[in-house]
């Protein structure tokens, strides 16, 4: 099982992430309380162990300054939180996940079909997120269950260090992403990446 965390903005939460061997960590672009000037994130980029693949959060922004930030930063994968077209996809020379907010059990319903219907072969991961992205809110697992994706999945949403297993043992994702759920007063809590971590890895 991998580990993503997201939303890293200070170089005070960097230490735990290469101590933890985390394997991904996001960097929010997109319009957020926890969003980045490139600037910044390239100097946090410097601070991670290079074994750390650095994830750029996107939603509708104009395809030059994805490509722009992603280039000036090094980038290693895309997430795109927006309504973004296949189109626009095929134009990012970077592996891409794409994130569907779930609102309503149906929407889950024949949802791998239709993304590949849509995005295939432009994806290489689904990302699947609470109804509002960053609100620490998830949508109920047992809407989607475990089920074999043609990429990897990434479940995101409302996870904590008391739920994440739980998530994991119905939705058997690859990858579990983390922001909210490992915060204190708005900002990543050593302790609680350490308990999440602990969870996953050890539980």
């Amino acid at each position: 099982m991998k580990i993503k965390i997201c939303g890293i903005t200070q170089e005070k939460e960097i230490p735990i992430l290469n101590a933890l061997q985390i394997d991904y960590v996001g960097l929010v672009f997109a319009k957020s309380k926890r969003q980045i000037q490139k600037e910044k994130a390239k100097e946090l980029m410097k601070k991670l162990d290079p074994i750390i693949q650095v994830v750029g959060v996107f939603m509708d922004q104009p395809l030059e300054e994805v490509l722009q930030i992603a280039s000036y930063c090094h980038l290693n994968i895309i997430q795109l939180h927006g309504k973004e077209s296949p189109a626009y996809c095929s134009q990012l020379p970077y592996p891409i996940w794409k994130t569907m907010s779930i609102k309503e059990k149906q929407e889950t319903e024949n949802l791998q079909e239709r993304l590949n219907s849509l995005y295939a072969p432009y994806i290489q991961g689904i990302v699947l997120d609470g109804p509002k992205g960053g609100s620490g809110v998830p949508f109920p697992w047992h809407w989607v269950g475990e089920k074999i994706w043609n990429q990897p999945l990434i479940l995101a949403g409302g996870l904590t260090s008391s739920n994440v297993k739980e998530a994991i043992h119905i939705v058997s994702p690859q990858v579990v992403d983390v922001s909210s759920g490992v915060e204190e007063q708005g900002l990543k809590s050593p302790r609680k990446i350490q308990q999440f971590v602990k969870e996953i890895r050890y539980g």
